[in-house]
């Protein structure tokens, strides 16, 4: 298995840092987990092939998440990508194929089939990848908008050889307490959660941790006593 994590900036820009997407290999599957800015830059700087990618899971609908996306289909396109390209989304699959056409991107004229499609249909494909819905996007529905969402938004479980949690954006632990105590490294939001959570939680796992998406600035100097001191936090 090989995991090469290609962005972990916020929702905020950073220099020299580039938005969420997560490049997994394993039993000879490469799946690329969202898709933010900067995407297309890091496929070319590490020498990914245009028919590397095998699928591509959007965890959740925020443009850190998902911005990148449509000029990745522009690179594969004119690259001459000949391999089908699934993508799975939360929701929405017919308004993302209106953004694509939107964007003067024509899957027809792909040389490579494009398949949207749910991402609750994710384990007809990859049954070791269990998708984890949680709560990130509720405060939003208190906000007037036009567009009727469902407000989903997943964190990803991948039980392998080797078991990953990558959590994507989450509120709280409430929805990973499952998968928590059984997984081998957690690439976990330091953003969102309660800062005193995330200790709490980083020191209760034997998981090695990979802290992402920004480190809360008292997190710098802390020290942290892990039940397993051999899989130390990575920052």
């Amino acid at each position: 298995m090989k995991l090469h994590i290609l962005g972990t900036a916020s929702g905020l820009p950073e220099l020299n840092k580039h938005h969420s997407a997560v490049m997994i290999n394993y039993e000879n599957k490469n799946i690329l987990i969202d898709a933010g800015e900067g995407i297309s830059q890091q496929l070319l700087k590490y020498n990914y092939d245009k028919n590397y990618i095998d699928d591509i899971i959007i965890t959740h609908f925020h443009p850190d998440h998902v911005s990148g996306v449509f000029l990745l289909l522009q690179m594969l396109y004119l690259q001459g990508r000949k391999k089908e390209l699934r993508i799975f989304i939360p929701e929405k699959c017919d308004v993302f194929l209106n953004t694509v056409e939107l964007f003067y991107l024509f899957p027809k004229k792909f040389k490579f089939k494009l398949s949207v499609l749910p991402i609750v249909q994710l384990a007809k494909f990859h049954p070791e990848i269990i998708i984890i819905a949680n709560a990130h996007l509720e405060k939003y529905k208190n906000i007037p908008h036009q567009i009727h969402h469902s407000y989903e938004n997943y964190s990803i479980y991948l039980e392998t050889k080797k078991k990953i949690l990558y959590t994507s954006d989450i509120p709280d632990f409430s929805s990973l307490q499952d998968y928590w105590s059984k997984t081998d490294l957690i690439i976990l939001d330091a953003l969102h959660p309660d800062s005193k959570d995330i200790k709490k939680h980083i020191c209760e796992t034997n998981a090695r941790v990979i802290l992402n998406h920004g480190v809360p600035k008292e997190f710098k100097n802390e020290k942290f006593e892990k039940a397993d001191e051999t899989k130390p936090i990575i920052f």
